[in-house]
């Protein structure tokens, strides 16, 4: 298990201190610090999650794969999410039953590596096509640029549904 306050765990106050394997005090201390979020992870699938909210904590878990990723309808107080983390430090689940978990689909999980990757080939295939157009690969003609933007939009359309759907 390791535990990530705001997904760096850069904090200073939590220099020396045990972050893989936390107990049940140090994933207390570790929430009243954080001021995003806080992740601990079994391993990069399985993992359990909290961020600030209006009211609370939201409270996020994943088991095994990305279709069994729930959410909890509501926000909570810091010793609830603190419960649930400490109890999935040590492999005991019986939280779960204690909250009402609507499963996230996989379009809007939080993760932005596609949308990121999405946007990087964006700009070098742009880039591309305008290096393209000064070196005189591509002349004046509207029909050449037309055609360049098309294979460009094509290209990161069929990334995009590559990457969505992993």
């Amino acid at each position: 298990m390791k535990l990530e306050i705001d997904y760096k765990s850069s904090a200073r106050e939590f220099e020396g201190r045990n972050l893989v394997n936390p107990d049940e005090e140090t994933i207390n201390l570790g929430l009243s610090k954080m001021k995003c979020g806080a992740i601990l992870r079994q391993d990069e699938v399985s993992y359990v999650e909290t961020e600030t909210g209006d009211e609370g904590f939201t409270l996020e878990y994943q088991i095994d794969s990305t279709e069994n990723h729930f959410k909890a309808v509501g926000e909570f107080s810091r010793a609830r999410v603190t419960e649930v983390f400490a109890g999935f430090a040590k492999g005991d689940f019986s939280w779960k039953s204690s909250f009402q978990w609507v499963n996230v689909p996989k379009e809007q999980k939080g993760d932005s590596r596609a949308g990121n990757l999405g946007w990087g080939l964006f700009l070098v295939l742009v880039g591309a096509v305008v290096v393209a157009g000064q070196l005189g690969w591509i002349h004046d003609s509207s029909q050449e640029w037309v055609f360049a933007c098309g294979v460009v939009a094509w290209g990161i359309s069929l990334l995009y549904k590559f990457l969505r759907d992993r």
